[in-house]
Order: structure tokens, then C-alpha cells, then sequence
């Protein structure tokens, strides 16, 4: 992410969906199957060494945090380029995203219809990302100063913060955008760049369903739908996370023999084996790029990897 663009966004997007898999996977592995005990199961035991120990570490804890681990991952793929495509996509099919116009005057405003409010705007809410973008007609006058734009954002009553993008062109709009407080807050507006008028105005109630539950989402992941208490327990779970993943290494570490990578054994049930499958199988048809990747993985360990000898020797 800190690379920025398409590829760095992919790899994000690949870490995150595969996060999924694993999280669902490891609670069908970890489900209690005739165990009585609650200690190594919904409790850590702290008096057992090695293995064991890290095992509960690693088991425990994201027992506790599963469901908020799937909340935050999932709250985050509206921003992906694949999945969050998809889901635009969902929200326009079954008509539960964004409106397909609201104005506030008279007749529906003409739409040049390949330019959408992010290609003129950076600031804006992800429902309203699409939104087709009207024009200015009264060419040739004078365009309106920040100062009365900003003046038409509050007699609009748009909540601040929100953002004043400038027209791009003779026939650009001023956009008036805010998405950075309560998701309730949300709105975006077209003006007219010389006459003032409100072209296009899309708030939080004109979303659908999907949008609005993703806009709250999107908060939620943000850390601001409930205020502190909201990052508080992101931090939790951040946190959380990263023991996960430590206590996960050095159960590898432990089992790895010298010389090899430590691969695990295969299970002795092979029902574990095939419903473990059929989960990676169904979530790589929902997530695309997790698809591919197995595809990548599969071929690489059937045809490649399995071809040369020294590797064979590491597992």
C-alpha cells in the first residue's frame, strides 16, 4: 500500500482474500470434535511447553477474534480493484448502490456517460465513486469563486469536513464531497460552475441497501463509526492479528525438521482434506484473484516443483 498503484492494490487485495480462506479453514480444523475439555479450545493452557504451548497461542485467540479478523478484512475489499469491481457491480445489478441521478431542480441534468465522479474528484464516498457526472451549460460567463461554492455547501447543509473539487474544463463542475465523518453525513454534489446550481446531489439516504451497508462498513473499518471505542477495538484486533501470526511461525518453527521446510503431514481424515478443498474452491470462485492464484500454486507444485529433485528433498 505504500507503494501505491495497480499492483501493490492487487497484492493487498491477494493478502486479504487469502486471509479469509485461512481464517475459515483454520476454525473448521480447529472445531472441537469430541473433546470435552475447554482448556486448548476456548481456553489457552499456560502449564504445557513447546508446541502445544504456541498452538493455543496461535488457536485461542483467533477463535476470540475471528469473527471481527472477517468484519475488518471484509469491511476493507470495497477499496480493492477486483473484488471491490465486483461488488460495485452487485450494487448496480440489483439496483441497491447509489441512485442513478438525484437533483433538485426540474429535469433529469444531461450526463456525459463516460466520465464518473471519481475520474473528477478524489475526496468522495465510495457509493457516489460511479456517479455519472453533469455538465455546466451557461458557458462563457464568469465561473463562481471557492467562497460562494463554499457558500452553496452550507446553505446545502453538507456537514463538514467535506471537500470542493475544482471544474475540469468549460463544461466541469464545482463537486462538493464529504465522507470522512458519521456515514449518515454523506453527500455529494455537482454544481453548476457559473450559475450555482445544484446539478446532481446524492446523500446517504438516496443510497440502496448494499451501498449504505458498505458506507457503514467503511467506517467501521475506518475507526470512525463509534469513536474511540471503534479504534480501540481495531487496535485490538491489529494487534491480535500479529500474535496470530508470530504464534503461527514458531509453530512451524517447532515442527520443521533440519534441512526441511516443515510442511504439515496430511490429516489422517481424509473428510478434513476434501471439505478444506471445497472451501478453498468455493471462495477462489467468489474471490477471482484467490482463484488464480491456486491455479499458479497448483500447476507450479504438480508440473514444476515436483520435477525438481533438490526441492523434493526440503519438504
Amino acid at each position: 500500500m505504500l507503494i501505491g498503484g495497480a499492483l501493490a492494490n492487487r497484492f493487498v487485495e491477494l493478502a486479504a482474500c487469502w486471509a479469509v480462506i485461512l481464517l475459515v479453514t483454520g476454525l473448521y480444523i480447529w472445531w472441537p470434535r469430541n473433546k470435552a475439555s475447554i482448556w486448548g479450545t476456548i481456553l489457552p493452557r499456560f502449564n504445557v511447553k513447546g508446541r502445544t504451548f504456541w498452538r493455543d497461542m496461535h488457536a485461542v485467540p483467533a477463535f476470540w477474534l475471528s469473527l471481527f479478523i472477517l468484519i475488518v478484512i471484509v469491511t476493507g475489499l470495497p477499496w480493492t480493484d477486483v473484488m471491490g469491481e465486483q461488488i460495485k457491480n452487485l450494487a448496480s445489478a440489483t439496483n441497491t448502490g447509489y441512485p442513478p441521478y438525484a437533483h433538485s431542480f426540474a429535469e433529469k441534468p444531461e450526463s456525459a456517460s463516460v466520465i464518473r465522479t471519481k475520474d473528477v474528484a478524489e475526496d468522495i464516498p465510495w457509493a457516489t465513486e460511479n456517479l455519472p457526472v453533469p455538465v455546466s451549460r451557461a458557458t462563457g460567463y464568469l465561473p463562481l469563486s471557492l467562497e460562494d461554492v463554499d457558500y452553496i455547501a452550507q446553505r446545502e447543509q453538507v456537514n463538514k469536513p467535506y471537500t470542493i473539487t475544482l471544474p475540469q474544463g468549460e463544461t466541469g463542475v464545482y463537486t462538493i464531497s464529504t465522507s470522512h465523518s458519521k456515514p449518515g453525513d454523506n453527500a455529494t454534489l455537482h454544481v453548476d460552475q457559473y450559475t450555482g446550481a445544484v446539478l446532481s446531489d446524492v446523500r446517504f439516504d438516496d443510497y440502496g441497501i448494499l451501498a449504505k451497508g458498505i458506507t457503514v462498513g467503511i467506517a467501521l473499518h475506518e475507526g470512525r463509526l463509534f469513536g474511540l471505542l471503534n479504534q480501540i477495538i481495531g487496535l485490538i484486533v491489529c494487534l491480535g492479528m500479529i500474535g496470530i501470526m508470530i504464534s503461527s511461525i514458531m509453530m512451524w518453527w517447532k515442527r520443521k525438521q533440519e534441512g526441511k521446510l516443515g510442511a504439515p503431514a496430511k490429516p489422517k481424515d481424509p473428510r478434513v482434506t476434501r471439505t478444506v478443498f471445497f472451501i478453498m474452491l468455493g471462495k477462489g470462485l467468489i474471490m477471482p484473484l484467490v482463484g488464480i492464484s491456486i491455479l499458479v500454486v497448483f500447476i507450479l507444485d504438480r508440473f514444476v516443483l515436483s520435477k525438481i529433485s533438490p526441492i523434493q528433498k526440503w519438504w
